[in-house]
């Protein structure tokens, strides 16, 4: 019987370390950050994308909105005008313009579309950490523009770690508690029965109920321990 308690509570120290180490790979993943709509993050485009998407829009058919006291060539102008910013806003859309990027803190990378840039860090003047790309392209995304995106990045890793190391301590502990208990109460359910009788009549011998009710508790406390170690578990993917 010591035997069996022995390996369970094995088990459960085990599962404890393996949580442990779960959580801690989950503080290194990568956050999806988003910056303000005023700031584009660019990608890579072939410039034939480009001309086949001017190609395809007919700025002759845009026509902006109506203007009162003005002359026919001021209106022209600006038609051609609304035009020109239309197809502008519809090529960004299209190609340029992305939601956000994935920020690797850990690999110091961020993947704009399907592509991954390692960036690095850069000390300015006024002794304030930027960022840049490794490999320059600042028609990719400025360094300005990086430097807010990855410290917006770490801000939400930040919070987020916090979450997970809260779930993670929170769950273990009651996972610990719970567990051990119910193992010590299914494998010792003849002696404690004799000791929760002997509250109420002294020197009695268990019946099986009493058996059972211990029996029962002590699976109601191991499977409400490992809900909880589900519970955190989901919390922290």
């Amino acid at each position: 019987m010591n035997r069996k308690l022995t390996f369970s509570l094995l088990v459960v120290a085990v599962l404890s370390v393996i949580f442990v180490g779960f959580a801690k790979n989950q503080t290194n993943r990568p956050v999806h950050s988003k910056l303000s709509d005023n700031m584009i993050i660019y990608a890579n485009v072939p410039p034939n994308r480009f001309r086949d998407k001017i190609s395809s829009l007919n700025p002759t058919t845009t026509t902006g909105p109506c203007f009162t006291n003005l002359s026919e060539q001021q209106l022209m102008e600006k038609s051609k005008f609304n035009a020109e910013h239309l197809t502008a806003n519809a090529i960004n859309d299209e190609y340029l313009k992305f939601q956000g990027a994935r920020v690797n803190l850990a690999n110091e990378q961020i993947r704009i579309g399907t592509r991954d840039y390692s960036y690095k860090e850069m000390s300015n003047q006024a002794g304030t950490t930027s960022y840049t790309l490794s490999e320059g392209g600042d028609d990719v995304i400025s360094p300005a523009n990086l430097t807010l995106l990855i410290r917006q990045a770490q801000s939400e890793i930040k919070d987020r770690n916090q979450t997970i190391w809260s779930a993670t301590r929170w769950g273990l502990a009651l996972f610990i508690i719970m567990s051990v208990i119910g193992l010590l109460l299914l494998f010792n359910i003849e002696s404690i029965s004799e000791v929760l009788i002997s509250l109420v009549i002294k020197d009695a011998s268990p019946g099986p109920l009493v058996k059972l009710s211990v029996g029962v508790s002590a699976f109601i406390l191991i499977a409400t321990s490992l809900l909880v170690l589900f519970q955190a578990y989901q919390t922290i993917s």
